[in-house]
C-alpha cells in the first residue's frame, strides 16, 4: 500500500477533482452548492441529492490535496512582484478563458499560491474544515438553516476561503509546481450510500443524512 502522502495520490486527487475540465467547471459546481446551502430552507426546491453529495465529496478532496501539496512543491519561478503585467500574461496562458482568472487572490498570492493554503489551515485544522463541509451538506439536504449546522465564526469565512483554496490549488497545478506523477490507473470517483426508506417510500433529508455512509475515493 502506498503512503498517503504520495505524489501519485496527489495526482489522483487532482484528477478526481478537476478531471479534464478547467477551473470554470469547478467554480460553477461550488457556486451551485453554496447558493443552495445559503438559500431559505423553506423556499428550496427538492434537492438533487446525488449532485449535492458529489460536490461535497469534491470539497473534501480539495481539502485533502491542499493539505498534501505544501510538502510536494517545486520552487516558484523568480518574478518581480512589480512586473504584474508579465505575471498576468503567464497566468492567462494557462487558462482557457478570463473567467478562470484567480480573482479571489491578491497579486502576491498569484506569485505564491501556497500562501493561501497556509492561511487556510491556520484558520482551521483538516478535521475542522471537513466538519464544516459536512455541516454545509447537512444544511443542503435537510430543513436546517446553515447557521444551525456550522459555527457563527465559520459562517464568516467558509465560502470565501473555499474559493481562494480552489484558485490557489489550480494555479499551482497549471504552473507545474506540484511534484506529482501520473497514476497508472485512475478510477472515476464514486459515491456509495445507503438509502433508508420510510413507510411512505420516501426519506426525509434528515433521515437520509443519518442513514447514508458516503465514501469519496
Amino acid at each position: 500500500m502506498k503512503h498517503y502522502n504520495d505524489p501519485a495520490r496527489i495526482e489522483t486527487l487532482l484528477h478526481d477533482f478537476f478531471g479534464d475540465e478547467g477551473i470554470e467547471f469547478a467554480i460553477e459546481r461550488f457556486s451551485d452548492f453554496f447558493t443552495y446551502v445559503f438559500s431559505d430552507p423553506y423556499e428550496r426546491e427538492e434537492p438533487a441529492t446525488t449532485r449535492l453529495l458529489s460536490i461535497h465529496c469534491d470539497i473534501t478532496k480539495l481539502i485533502d490535496v491542499a493539505y498534501l501539496i505544501p510538502d510536494n512543491l517545486r520552487p516558484a519561478a523568480i518574478i518581480s512582484p512589480d512586473d504584474f503585467g508579465t505575471l498576468i500574461k503567464q497566468i492567462r496562458a494557462g487558462l482557457k478563458s478570463w473567467d478562470e482568472f484567480p480573482s479571489h487572490l491578491k497579486p502576491q498570492e498569484w506569485l505564491e499560491p501556497e500562501i493561501v493554503i497556509a492561511e487556510f489551515f491556520e484558520l482551521q485544522t483538516v478535521d475542522e474544515w471537513k466538519s464544516a463541509a459536512q455541516g454545509l451538506l447537512q444544511s443542503a439536504i435537510t430543513d436546517s438553516s446553515v447557521s444551525e449546522c456550522i459555527s457563527e465564526i465559520q459562517l464568516g469565512f467558509v465560502v470565501l476561503q473555499m474559493y481562494r483554496l480552489l484558485e490557489a490549488v489550480w494555479l499551482l497545478k497549471i504552473s507545474d509546481r506540484i511534484r506529482a506523477v501520473k497514476p497508472v490507473n485512475v478510477e472515476e470517483p464514486e459515491v456509495h450510500f445507503l438509502m433508508a426508506s420510510s413507510q411512505q417510500g420516501r426519506t426525509t433529508g434528515r433521515e437520509f443524512l443519518n442513514s447514508f455512509n458516503p465514501v469519496c475515493h
